[in-house]
């Protein structure tokens, strides 16, 4: 790598990712873009992953390597943090692709952009599969938004909290958390931009904050990040420690403003809810305890929101809750 500042740095934490971690970091063309470098962040791995890392790193001086004992995710990536010297960060997850022409049409929007994010969009893959990317555009229009702006579009469905879906200027992402509310629970690195209190919709939790103190974010239309489904990322099993992480990670979010929308934001909080209340464990007074709670904090904002603006699906879920048969579903998809 040059001696110049790198124009991007990407941050891949990286936990027994050996099936597919060097592809990842192959996506990035490393040779073919001097200006942009790789943080592997190896989480406390168990499997070979941190042989692959060192190997990446003895390959290309636009690698650096983290090993680290296991803290989870946004520990990782507050690890990479750390360690990043680019004008902008990109979060990848180790089992994801980026698109062959991607840091052509990034570097481009960066460079000209005067917001502090840049989001882009997603393509979706089956494990086993290469992505279909669809020719690169030859003319992006990108739409500035400010943040409320984009917090709207994310209440109402046409926006997305994944953080691997922002490039985030770095001064803008490290620099300006130092207003981070006292009173929340936080670990030792408060100053830090990603929660480490959750385990479940911790990237909901950490986007919101970030969002709310950076200067816009500018739309891009193309879709420059593969996003692989496995078997492993397609479900999850019951949890009360995911489910209790889900439920606070909510609460926390109905403690920001509303943006303007308070409807839109209390039916996202809504899907949320539902979408977490499927980990609740099945036997023991903890688990009974968490679902009365989840069914309490989805009954109060159904009546806020009013049943007739719940949309189709909330409106189903809502209607099959009440009537016990949610949980049986619950019960039988689970308990065979």
């Amino acid at each position: 790598m040059s001696n110049s500042k790198p124009w991007l740095s990407i941050v891949v934490p990286a936990y027994n990712a050996e099936l597919f971690l060097e592809e990842c970091v192959s996506s990035f063309g490393l040779d073919e873009n001097p200006d942009v470098e790789a943080i592997v962040v190896d989480d406390g791995s168990t499997d070979d992953t941190p042989g692959i890392c060192d190997r990446l790193a003895s390959r290309s001086a636009n690698v650096k390597v983290i090993h680290r004992d296991n803290g989870g995710l946004p520990s990782a990536r507050n690890a990479g943090c750390l360690r990043a010297e680019g004008n902008w960060i990109w979060f990848v997850d180790s089992d994801d692709v980026i698109a062959p022409y991607a840091l052509d049409v990034l570097r481009k929007c960066t460079l000209a952009t005067e917001c502090d994010a840049v989001q882009i969009q997603f393509l979706r893959f089956q494990d086993g599969e290469k992505p279909a990317w669809p020719a690169p555009m030859l003319s992006e229009s990108p739409v500035a938004l400010s943040s409320e702006e984009y917090l709207r579009e994310i209440y109402r469905g046409r926006g997305q909290h994944y953080m691997c879906s922002f490039l985030l200027r770095s001064d803008a992402l490290l620099e300006r958390n130092d207003n981070a509310a006292a009173d929340r629970s936080r670990n030792e690195l408060a100053g830090w931009p990603f929660r480490e209190d959750f385990s479940l919709y911790e990237d909901v939790v950490s986007m919101e904050e970030i969002l709310r103190r950076i200067d816009g974010v500018e739309v891009l239309r193309g879709q420059y990040y593969g996003y692989r489904q496995s078997a492993g990322s397609m479900t999850q099993k019951p949890s009360n420690k995911a489910a209790d992480s889900g439920l606070r990670a909510v609460l926390d979010l109905s403690a920001h403003d509303d943006a303007g929308d308070p409807r839109g934001k209390l039916s996202l909080e809504i899907s949320l809810l539902f979408n977490a209340y499927k980990l609740v464990e099945w036997r023991g007074t903890e688990s009974e305890s968490l679902r009365m709670r989840y069914k309490a904090e989805i009954t109060s904002r159904v009546r806020e929101v009013g049943v007739s603006h719940l949309g189709l699906d909330r409106f189903g879920r809502f209607v099959l809750m009440r009537t016990g048969l949610l949980d049986y579903i619950f019960k039988r998809r689970y308990c065979r």
